[in-house]
């Protein structure tokens, strides 16, 4: 085999196994909103409707109603707002799994 050939092969190789690593991610990008708070918020709103929701560590999500797949959705467009617990954040396991809106919402 030239080197050409082996170099062809290389490169070949190396694309298969980086769209093998990056087909699972691009795929959950556009699954879909976990957080059951999110679409819970904006029943009965209108689009634009201010809301908000928190999760179980008590992170506060706000944002405003918008229409995604014929349904209104909490969009956040302000920062998540972290509790000061003195403890460092920490992710959380089970996405959406007990998640409510915020007070007042």
């Amino acid at each position: 085999m030239s080197a050409l050939n082996v170099a062809c092969l290389v490169r070949t190789v190396g694309a298969v196994i980086a769209l093998a690593l990056l087909w699972p991610v691009s795929s959950q990008a556009h699954s879909g909103h976990t957080d059951k708070a999110a679409w819970q918020v904006c029943e009965g709103k209108e689009r634009a409707n201010a809301c908000q929701y928190s999760n179980p560590l008590g992170y506060l999500y706000k944002g405003s109603c918008q229409w995604v797949s014929a349904h209104l959705l909490c969009v956040r467009n302000q920062p998540i707002e972290i509790p000061d617990t003195g403890k460092p954040a920490t992710s959380r396991s089970g996405a959406g799994a007990d998640i409510k809106p915020a007070a007042g919402d």
